[in-house]
């Protein structure tokens, strides 16, 4: 009796979501590039006339929003060759570990970790940022946020997963992410 009353009082508190608990639904690029598993009610995104421009294939998850209104993101994308973002994995990390266009106070460049993924190479980085809520305005709060990156290393091209938290929301549905990488499969 006392564990259920436990439980209920994590779930009250805002326990962090648990990659268990959660209902996840089997996903497939169309294009065939990569399959994994998404959490079911994070609503789904896709824009083919980018994608076809920039040669960049993937599917943009938004999930549930802070009381800041800034809402908890998941992208998995496949960068082909020849894309017209990121010519080589280096370029797209180089591009992601520049430091912050507004310099903060203690800011340190991300630490890279080598892993595998999928059983392919990969690296990935833990970096904080921040968002400006209303955006494009004189009178903007800042909201501090964290990204966890993922970048894939493939025989062509390179597959890069992304999740961005405000920093109320990180913990709570970063085993979401943490599934999605694990139910990563890359196209043969």
């Amino acid at each position: 009796m006392k564990g259920i009353a436990f439980a209920g009082l994590l779930l009250a508190l805002g326990a962090p979501a648990s990659a268990k608990g959660a209902a996840y639904a089997a996903y497939e690029l169309k294009e065939g590039r990569f399959s994994c598993q998404l959490p079911k009610d994070w609503s789904q995104r896709r824009d083919p006339g980018v994608e076809a421009r920039e040669n960049a294939f993937g599917v943009f998850l938004t999930g549930p929003r802070s009381d800041d209104g800034v809402s908890a993101k998941i992208d998995v994308r496949y960068y082909a060759p020849g894309n017209k973002v990121f010519a080589k994995p280096d370029d797209f990390m180089k591009a992601n570990l520049e430091p912050s266009p507004i310099p903060r106070k203690g800011e340190k460049p991300p630490k890279v970790e080598k892993t595998m993924v999928a059983g392919l190479p990969a690296r990935r980085f833990t970096r904080h940022d921040a968002e400006f809520i209303p955006p494009s305005s004189l009178n903007t709060k800042e909201i501090p946020i964290t990204d966890d990156v993922v970048l894939v290393e493939a025989k062509t091209g390179f597959y890069a997963l992304t999740y961005s938290a405000p920093n109320s929301l990180y913990a709570k549905h970063r085993a979401l992410f943490e599934h999605v990488i694990k139910t990563f499969h890359p196209a043969p």
